[in-house]
């Protein structure tokens, strides 16, 4: 990647070393019009008695202007204090070859931050409040203008920029915040210094918006825009943190007038990662360099480390972007890729070129000079702006500033002790540079990197200086002091360099957008193509021009005014950058769901009552719609109208029903269309047919009956389109006899449960149903109880029937009549018995049928199966008559008696024979009928084979064997699974050695 970008640099770099023909013309750093602040520096004997040593300190740091001139000029000094206190000093310059010097006591007229010096302001001092604090410079001729902010060990002084030099964009270079733990409170200490930059308006009615890239001490990250006048000062300070130490370092600054911007730091340590080994710290401050002045070229030299200054440590510089992806190469090692307002951190070890294909601004930071162990060694932390290469000048006129303090025995004493300036001129003028009057040795020079250019680190004196050469080159002024520096830029050209693209502003108008491509600035060198492409659904229109215009219009315009459209505009100035942007025209797209545009839609309704139907539309764009109105264009006798509030929103490829109700006094046809509108268009979407018609069908009915007749359920309805709706829902009481009813009403619905009273007499409803056209549905039944009373042979009611003393092996029936007492004949195809065993129904008599009113004997019998001894042993059993879900259960019971026989044999043998039980079948099967299992018990005198089988009744070729094996004597209970066993009729048949016996089974599952 590296060996296919150098040969274009180099390429590159020819042409800059030449200035670029497509800059704007612009001035220097010279001027007659200069305006400036002193943001917050540290100074000692804040708040000390008068007096003392500590307020004879306090009173010696001073705020110094420096003015050099070339040629005798007149000019005055225009100021405020912090009361808003004006004052003005003239001065005359006779002499060019001398400096005027403007000092004013540092005390209310420097901005007061956070930290005061004696203590941090829960206040924030003036810090993002309208300050006044600001000083004008006027003068008759050209001047150069540099200002120091100096107090005991912490100064820096800055080259101020000349009001013709000021633009409205700025970024801010700065340094993280200096943050000092007390370790007895765990809170912050007056030791820490914050991050900073001001703002002084030079126009009334000035707006400045603010972009920060760390909280502030008020604002956080979202400062409101402020408004100053000229004059006026606003400063911005980072947060303070125990935590994090925040640095302002690539804020963004604009203002719709030119502005002056001063950044820096309170006091710093550099390099902050050395941690409290280096101790001294130094205030920082420069005048920030407007974007439009930014340069792709830059190079960096190193300071001299003065012998008695602490090796730890190292000097700093830092790369700051001005526009996005902005590839950073020092020595033609890329180190960084930056977005606009990003920036680079490297550590200065040499002289090094940094360059680019995009501009940028670069600052260097001279390190922390002292340690516990060096006392106040020379030299301390200083920032200073570098010039770019394409604003190197061919002569400067500079100052090596100087200032006063006391020493420890009360003396003034000048500050600084080493006074520089670095020189960078390109190889074909290194023995042609000219430093006062004196041509510099070309031995001085040393090659920067593998670059064409050189530079020397030459001693000066104080004063005013003069330096030039045939071509362009930079200059860097510093000088070092005990525990104190300063720094600047030399001076500077102001040229204005194109190096953004066009500006791109449009408003959509519904279907169509109007456009201005703007390339007017300053620096701009205008328009030279605009072009379109990847149109879809729009035509573009671009204004005609010739030459390279500042601004050209353009508009668009969907075609189809239901479709999204887009297209994209390229827009190249003639220096090469582009712009390209994509603009998206959403169209009307929402129609009604369906195959065609409007859809037929045809709705039947009942006449004289409100009907109303969904309709679904649906949103086929890439982005949301909003319908504000819905209008119904209709005729005819049935009104139309929209049941949906609006307005309403569709997100893209999203869908949403509105509700339209209809209604008409007679029957008829009603033809209406439904149009969709927003602010911009209007779409047919529906073609609408509603027919109203008489409503000539009676409730709907949905009945879930029991098999028993009751309880039943009626669901009704009346709710289709066509149906006038349900009017009402009563029981008729004359015609409902033990019936209990339950009516729910939900607007066109109804809900009817009736169930039965007394389950043993006849039950009978009648339900009517009117809907409002007057249609009548009738529900009614009857339902049959069991109805039945139980008497014996001579007419008396009974509740149970016994039979006594029946001797075993004997067969003994009787009759008990059955009554109907209902008006429905009553018939029983089956009669249970609970067990079976000993009691049955003869089956002759089933099926068994009573007529209504009448009566009938039904026949029992009993077959003793054990005989009664002293320990209860009657038997016991159920009938049970099962009719409509109800049943009547009449209780048996029998007693069983012994039979003794006495008999002769022929051996005149008196035999006496007693039955005591019945051997074979004894009980079962049971349950009966049967379900899932069965059982039967059977008695065993001897020994033998036990065979049990069903046979199917209806089919004998289909037999179960439930049970075959060889067994004892005794009782015996076999249990059977009918899992094989079909539901219905089957055959038992039991073989045991006493014989065998067939019995009838009902299986029902």
């Amino acid at each position: 990647m590296l060996g296919t970008f150098l040969p274009y640099f180099l390429a590159f770099f020819c042409i800059t070393a030449t200035l670029p023909t497509l800059a704007q013309v612009g001035g220097t750093s010279k001027g007659k019009e200069f305006w400036l602040t002193f943001i917050p520096n540290i100074h000692r004997g804040v708040g000390a008695l008068p007096g003392s040593q500590d307020d004879q300190e306090r009173r010696s740091d001073s705020l110094y202007i420096f003015v050099a001139a070339e040629v005798p000029t007149t000019g005055k000094i225009t100021y405020r204090d912090i009361f808003n206190r004006q004052y003005v000093r003239n001065f005359t310059i006779s002499n060019p070859a001398q400096i005027y010097t403007f000092s004013v006591m540092w005390d209310n007229f420097e901005l007061v931050g956070v930290n005061s010096g004696s203590e941090l302001l829960p206040d924030g001092g003036q810090a993002e409040k309208r300050a006044v604090q600001s000083f004008k410079v006027e003068t008759d001729n050209d001047v150069m203008v540099y200002a120091l902010n100096q107090a005991w060990t912490t100064s820096d002084a800055f080259l101020v920029l000349p009001r013709p030099a000021l633009e409205r964009d700025y970024f801010v270079m700065s340094y993280p915040s200096d943050n000092i733990i007390d370790d007895r409170t765990g809170r912050l200490s007056v030791g820490s210094t914050p991050s900073q930059f001001a703002v002084v308006a030079v126009e009334n009615n000035t707006r400045i918006t603010f972009t920060p890239t760390a909280p502030l001490l008020f604002a956080g990250r979202n400062p409101s825009p402020v408004v100053l006048n000229a004059g006026d000062v606003y400063l911005v300070q980072a947060l303070p943190s125990t935590s994090l130490n925040y640095d302002l370092t690539g804020t963004g600054i604009s203002a719709d007038k030119p502005i002056a911007v001063f950044a820096g730091h309170q006091r710093a340590r550099i390099p902050q990662e050395s941690g409290f080994d280096l101790n001294s710290r130094d205030c920082l401050v420069e005048q920030m360099v407007p974007t439009t002045n930014y340069g792709k070229s830059a190079f960096l030299t190193p300071y001299p480390l003065p012998q008695d200054a602490s090796p730890i440590g190292w000097d700093v510089y830092r790369v700051l972007a001005a526009i996005d992806s902005t590839p950073i190469f020092v020595d033609s090692l890329r180190v960084a890729t930056l977005n606009a307002g990003q920036y680079f951190t490297g550590r200065l070890t040499k002289a090094s070129e940094v360059y680019s294909d995009k501009p940028f601004m670069v600052a260097q930071y001279k390190k922390t000079s002292s340690t516990g162990n060096t006392g106040l060694a020379n030299s301390d932390p200083f920032m200073m702006m570098i010039p770019p290469f394409e604003q190197f000048l061919n002569s400067y006129r500079f100052i090596s500033a100087q200032a006063v303090q006391l020493n420890s025995n009360n003396e003034r004493v000048k500050v600084y002790n080493f006074q520089y300036v670095n020189v960078v001129a390109p190889q074909s003028v290194i023995d042609k540079v000219i430093l006062d009057g004196v041509t510099v040795s070309q031995s001085q020079f040393s090659r920067i990197g593998g670059t064409r250019f050189f530079y020397a680190t030459l001693p000066v004196t104080d004063g005013v200086h003069t330096i030039s050469a045939p071509e362009p080159i930079g200059i860097y002024v510093y000088g070092y002091g005990p525990a104190n520096s300063y720094g600047y830029i030399g001076g500077m050209s102001f040229t204005l360099f194109d190096y953004r693209p066009p500006t791109v502003i449009s408003q959509r108008e519904c279907t169509k957008i109007k456009g201005m491509v703007f390339d007017s600035s300053a620096s701009d060198s205008h328009i030279a193509s605009i072009t379109s492409e990847s149109l879809n659904n729009v035509n573009v229109a671009i204004a005609p021009f010739t030459g390279f215009p500042d601004s050209i219009a353009f508009n668009a315009e969907l075609i189809d005014q239901y479709t999204d459209g887009s297209f994209i505009l390229n827009a190249k100035d003639s220096a090469g950058y582009a712009t390209k942007k994509q603009f998206d025209i959403p169209g009307f797209t929402v129609r009604v769901k369906g195959d065609t545009v409007p859809v037929a839609i045809r709705k039947d309704g009942p006449i004289k009552r409100e009907f109303c139907f969904p309709i679904t539309i649906v949103n086929e764009g890439r982005f949301p719609q909003t319908i504000n109105t819905i209008r119904i264009d209709d005729a005819g006798p049935v009104q139309v109208r929209l049941n949906t509030p609006l307005p309403i929103t569709i997100p893209a490829g999203g869908m949403t029903d509105i509700s339209i109700c209809a209604i008409g006094d007679s029957i008829g046809v009603n033809a209406a269309k439904i149009i969709l509108e927003n602010t911009c268009a209007s779409r047919h979407v529906v073609d609408l047919v509603v027919t109203t018609n008489a409503d000539l069908t009676p409730p709907i009915i949905n009945t879930k009956k029991s098999d028993c007749g009751l309880p039943v359920t009626f669901e009704i309805s009346d709710e289709t389109l066509i149906d006038s709706g349900l009017d009402s829902v009563v029981i008729i009481e004359s015609e409902t006899i033990n019936c209990k009813t339950e009516i729910t009403r939900n607007g066109d619905r109804a809900t009817v449960n009736i169930s039965i009273i007394d389950q043993f007499r006849d039950a009978k409803y009648t339900l009517l149903i009117t809907d409002k056209a007057g249609n009548r549905r009738i529900l009614s039944d009857s339902v049959p109880g069991l109805t039945i009373n139980v008497k014996n042979m001579k007419g008396n009611e009974i509740t149970s029937l016994a039979f006594d003393s029946t001797a075993l092996g004997t067969t003994r029936c009787d009759s008990i009549i059955i009554e109907n007492t209902g008006r429905f004949p009553l018939t029983f195809s089956q009669i249970y018995l609970s067990r079976n065993l000993a009691f049955s129904i003869p089956v002759s008599q089933l099926p068994f049928s009573v007529a209504a009113g009448e009566q009938r004997s039904l026949a029992v019998c009993y077959h003793p199966l054990i005989a009664a001894n002293d320990i209860d042993t009657m038997e016991r059993d159920t009938v049970g008559l099962y009719f409509a879900c109800s049943e009547k259960l009449i209780p048996l019971s029998g007693i069983g008696v012994q039979l003794i026989g006495k008999n002769n044999t022929s051996c005149d043998v008196m035999l006496r024979s007693e039955i005591v039980s019945v051997p074979g079948l004894i009980a079962g099967p049971y349950p009966h009928p049967l379900q899932d299992r069965g059982t039967i018990e059977i008695g065993m005198r001897q020994q033998g084979h036990v065979s049990l089988r069903m046979r199917n009744a209806f089919n004998p070729n289909i037999i179960n064997i439930l049970h075959d094996q060889f067994m004892m004597s005794g009782l015996y209970s076999i249990s059977f699974s009918t899992d094989e066993l079909s539901s219905g009729l089957w055959i038992m048949e039991l073989m045991m050695p006493e014989g065998i016996k067939t019995i009838p089974i009902l299986i029902n599952k």
